[in-house]
């Protein structure tokens, strides 16, 4: 792959082995989400194409489409029609447009208006059932705007509007589409409107937004059960409890690192176990594993506290075919691919004398005999499970060298990471850090992170008396899920973008003379768990130029949005190949 252009996964059956970030060699055990399309149905982009019955003519005009209302004569400005409002609410629209109840409409546009003009909207609007609207304040540039509606009575309009009292400014727009999406795919099978915007950006050249080589980027863990790869060694219990443990079967990752897991004993309810001696103390621990159906339908999961005044218990049933938790609690699954799941339970030790945390698997829970596959147990004294580790994983870290163009002066940064609960952990000096510039001097130059105290996302920079400018937004991201994270910086003003849209601006920020010869991603540096990402982070573009807010959207909706000069284009690494991933 060259610095300009995005190599697309081919999808694949089977997983991949991980080459762990920094570490040199390759590693299995990884958990991977899947990257697949966004929308499975594939007859997606012609539908989108063929379903289209409302388009601007040549990308140059929109007259022969919208009829105007309260507008002033219509003038071309870079070959793209232009149009002023002489009194409120006047505009362009096509009246009745959307006209069937109970159906769902897709609409896009690309809307232009002065730099802070922000009285413009393009809406879906009804007399009586209702409207939906996408406010524009003006950049002085196009903006992508799109909706989706649903008629619930009569007929609705598709506009562009100028609310102001006393309209000042003109506006234009361009490559304006409707379309009545259940018409298209059917009731009930409507896409959304992420789904539409991507896929038609697909359609019309732009390739998927799927990251297909990330890299896994985690704090340091020690697993504290032994023998997590031998399910026979001494550490697990014996008679009466055992069941029969024969190795060799395949693990979620293609390795024989699994084990068949027998309970062979009506009504004694056998069972895989291990006592893991811990401090009495008041922290938490976590264990997770993996588990698959062999002839059984439901295994029970039980973790236990226990050895002081008072226990402390979680445990539930498994449906090894639907992956659903039936009766119990405090356990959490997650699918693994191939019939594989990945249970987790953390509990937290409550300092009345617990010296003990057991794990237990139940092949059989209702007293009968029967048999589950289990791999990679593991303990953590964290709240939260990481990915499996035999031993101990020294905490990662992600380095680029800094380009030699990148300087305070303008740039920016933008890539693609997998929020998960542990990226957006809120534990005390627990700041995840997802970018991590240094200055020239020594310490904090320009970051991305997660607050150890709030629920917000945090963008910095930093002077070279380490004075900063932040922009603090609220975390609304929902977790187990890729998103795309950008950040532009100049003398005069900093951006802060998350999926392609602007959530947060500061003037006049600090700034340092100078950047240091290494980026971090994933962490601040070697040896400091507590700011691990312990995600992944993939698609990292770093640029000298100042995009603009609708190439940042651009970039979210089609990668690359924009093929940028070799001079511009500073830096696009190539992260560590993944073909298929399993969460």
């Amino acid at each position: 792959m060259n610095l300009l252009t995005k190599k697309i996964r081919k999808p694949s059956s089977y997983p991949a082995r991980f080459e762990r970030a920094g570490s040199g060699f390759n590693q299995a055990g990884r958990i991977f989400p899947q990257h697949t399309p966004r929308v499975e149905n594939q007859v997606l982009t012609k539908n989108l194409v063929d379903g289209t019955f409302l388009r601007d003519l040549n990308s140059d005009s929109v007259a022969g489409d919208f009829m105007p209302t309260k507008m002033e004569s219509a003038s071309f400005e870079n070959g793209v029609q232009s149009f002023k409002a002489n009194d409120q609410f006047g505009g362009i629209s096509k009246t009745g447009a959307l006209n069937i109840v109970d159906h769902i409409y897709y609409a896009r546009a690309y809307v232009k208006a002065p730099p802070g003009y922000n009285t413009i909207r393009f809406q879906v609007y009804s007399v009586s059932y209702g409207s939906a609207v996408v406010p524009i304040t003006g950049t002085g540039d196009f903006q992508f705007a799109s909706l989706t509606h649903k008629i619930t009575g009569g007929t609705a309009s598709l506009m562009i509007q100028d609310n102001a009292v006393t309209p000042s400014e003109s506006f234009q727009i361009t490559k304006a589409i409707l379309i009545d999406l259940t018409a298209a795919f059917g009731v009930g099978k409507e896409p959304s409107k992420e789904e539409c915007d991507i896929k038609f950006a697909e359609a019309n050249g732009g390739p998927l937004v799927q990251p297909a080589n990330p890299v896994w980027i985690e704090e340091n863990t020690t697993n504290l059960i032994q023998s997590p790869l031998d399910l026979n060694a001494p550490a697990w219990a014996i008679e009466p409890y055992r069941p029969v443990c024969t190795g060799g079967y395949l693990d979620p990752f293609g390795s024989n690192r699994a084990w068949l897991i027998q309970d062979t004993k009506t009504n004694e309810n056998s069972h895989l176990r291990q006592s893991v001696t811990i401090p009495n103390d008041s922290l938490p621990r976590t264990f997770s594993s993996f588990v698959k159906r062999h002839d059984v339908d439901v295994c029970g999961i039980s973790v236990i506290l226990l050895g002081g005044s008072t226990s402390v218990q979680a445990y539930a049933r498994l449906n090894l075919t639907t992956g659903v938790i039936g009766e119990g609690d405090g356990m959490s699954v997650a699918e693994a691919g191939d019939g594989w799941y990945k249970v987790s339970c953390t509990l937290v030790n409550n300092g009345t004398g617990n010296i003990t945390f057991m794990p237990r698997i139940f092949p059989a829970p209702d007293g009968g005999t029967g048999s589950v596959y289990v791999s990679m147990p593991q303990v953590e004294q964290k709240g939260y499970a990481t990915n499996f580790v035999e031993g101990t994983r020294s905490t990662e870290l992600y380095t680029l060298p800094t380009p030699a163009g990148l300087t305070p002066i303008q740039g920016s940064i933008r890539m693609w990471t997998y929020i998960n609960s542990a990226s957006k952990r809120q534990i005390t000096s627990n700041w995840t850090k997802l970018l991590y510039i240094p200055r020239t001097s020594g310490g904090n130059g320009i970051l991305i992170q997660h607050s150890a105290s709030a629920a917000n996302w945090q963008l910095q920079t930093f002077n070279d008396a380490n004075t900063a400018s932040s922009i603090a937004i609220l975390d609304t991201v929902t977790p187990n899920g890729w998103h795309h994270f950008a950040a532009k910086w100049s003398a005069t003003e900093l951006k802060f973008y998350i999926d392609g849209v602007v959530v947060g601006t500061l003037a006049n920020p600090n700034l340092p003379t100078g950047f240091a010869n290494t980026i971090m991603l994933g962490c601040s540096s070697v040896g400091q768990p507590a700011y691990a990402w312990g995600s992944m982070i993939d698609e990292v573009h770093i640029t000298n130029d100042s995009p603009t807010d609708s190439q940042m959207l651009d970039e979210y909706l089609t990668y690359p949005a924009v093929p940028y000069a070799a001079t511009v284009a500073l830096i696009r690494p190539r992260m560590r190949t993944v073909e298929q991933g399993i969460f």
